[in-house]
C-alpha cells in the first residue's frame, strides 16, 4: 500500500495512536495490475477492519493475526465483487506501533 495507516483506538478513556504499514502480496502480473487499479477500495476496505480493531487484539500476536486473518477476508470479499476472482495472496505488516 502507497502509505502507512494512522488511526485512533480507545483504551479506557484514553486514544492510543496507531500505526500499520502493509504489503499486500499477490500472484501474477495481471492481478497485481487488477490490485493497483483498486487501490482506493482496497484502502477503504483495510481503514474498515482495522477501525473495529480493540487495543487488546493491537497487543498480541494473536490478535494481529486475526487482524490480518479479516484483513484477507474482506479484501478478497470486494475484489471477487468487482473483479470476479480474489486478488489478495497475503497480508503483511511491515510496520506497526501503537503508542
Amino acid at each position: 500500500m502507497p502509505r502507512p495507516f494512522v488511526f485512533n483506538v480507545m483504551d479506557g478513556k484514553r486514544d492510543r495512536l496507531v500505526q500499520i504499514k502493509v504489503q499486500l502480496l499477490v500472484r501474477g502480473y495481471e492481478n497485481e495490475t487488477l490490485a493497483k487499479k483498486h487501490i482506493p477500495l482496497l484502502e477503504g476496505t483495510l481503514v474498515r477492519v482495522f477501525g473495529v480493531a480493540s487495543v487488546a487484539q493491537l497487543r498480541n500476536p494473536e490478535g494481529k493475526d486475526q487482524i490480518r486473518e479479516q484483513a484477507l477476508i474482506e479484501l478478497n470479499k470486494e475484489t471477487k465483487k468487482l473483479e470476479g476472482k480474489e486478488l489478495i495472496h497475503t497480508v503483511l505488516f511491515t510496520g506497526f506501533v501503537l503508542q
